[in-house]
């Protein structure tokens, strides 16, 4: 069974908690947004991550700093806006987990 993300994260210990009260202090967060934001920029750097290694794309550096950087901006915008709201999951996605 695969790990839930919040189990991951409890598996990367203090540089996750730490990343987590940064975000905090230096874009003035509370838990809840921090969280959400380092989830989402986990996420994404890992996905980047995956596209480099498995060979399916190859990014300069300043590519990767430039993504990076905008989905980071751009999450913290839409957080710091408080206009962040779910999207609902289609009922096909429902119904297949």
């Amino acid at each position: 069974k695969s790990a839930t993300f919040d189990d991951v994260v409890k598996e990367l210990g203090a540089p996750a908690t730490d990343c987590k009260e940064l975000l905090k202090e230096e874009h003035n967060l509370t838990d809840d947004e921090a969280a959400l934001l380092f989830e989402q920029v986990w996420l994404h750097t890992f996905s980047m991550c995956v596209l480099i290694v498995n060979n399916v794309c190859c990014f300069s550096q300043e590519q990767i700093s430039r993504t990076l950087s905008i989905g980071f901006q751009g999450m913290l915008g839409l957080i710091k806006s408080g206009s962040f709201t779910d999207i609902e999951v289609c009922e096909t996605a429902k119904a297949n987990e």
